[in-house]
């Protein structure tokens, strides 16, 4: 008689985190800042049913990120990057990448606060890891330089890509032109002399 019960909270208690990570992805931060008692509401739960899932806002952020980092892996595995020649390869990479920092760049600003230094390179260590495999691709086949490190040729696409997403959100940039200035930036910098 116990395990039924017990079975229902397990799904009670996944259908409330898949809520409240949710809550945060559409709406529980504001101006940057994760609002806790918003993403409770918004979840429909109450505070104590969030911090017993999320016991800390660096929780919560590190679930939302970790969500939305897979969100962008499922995007990028659709595109089928390997078919293309990687200059094009990279512009699509950088299109597609772009819509997700767009889309999530208040939960950016907030793990930006939230995660310990370095925290949040590892969490996007998937997408980093396509970029790298895409910038060897690029290598091995002349079309990419080959004179700096393959790390800080990714570090620097990863950061021009948040970067891109402050100007944005400074009003220097459109959102619905960044992608393309992000390519526009980049593919020269990646290309072989």
């Amino acid at each position: 008689m116990t395990e039924p019960t017990t079975g229902k909270r397990r799904a009670d208690a996944v259908r409330n985190v898949e809520a409240i990570v949710e809550a945060v992805l559409n709406g529980g931060i504001v101006g940057g800042e994760l609002n806790m008692a918003a993403v409770a509401r918004l979840a429909g739960v109450s505070r104590v049913t969030l911090y017993s899932h999320f016991p800390s806002r660096q929780s919560l952020v590190e679930a939302a990120v970790d969500r939305a980092i897979a969100e962008s892996e499922q995007l990028v595995e659709e595109l089928r990057l390997d078919l293309d020649p990687p200059p094009v390869a990279l512009d699509r990479f950088v299109s597609s990448s772009w819509r997700m920092v767009d889309k999530y760049h208040s939960l950016y600003t907030a793990a930006t606060t939230e995660l310990p230094t370095g925290r949040l390179t590892a969490l996007h260590g998937p997408l980093l890891g396509r970029m790298r495999t895409l910038i060897l691709r690029g290598r091995r086949d002349g079309s990419f330089r080959t004179d700096l490190s393959v790390d800080w040729l990714v570090a620097t696409a990863f950061s021009l890509m948040h970067q891109a997403a402050e100007e944005v959100e400074a009003g220097r940039l459109s959102a619905r032109k960044a992608g393309s200035v992000i390519s526009a930036t980049l593919l020269p910098v990646l290309r072989r002399e």
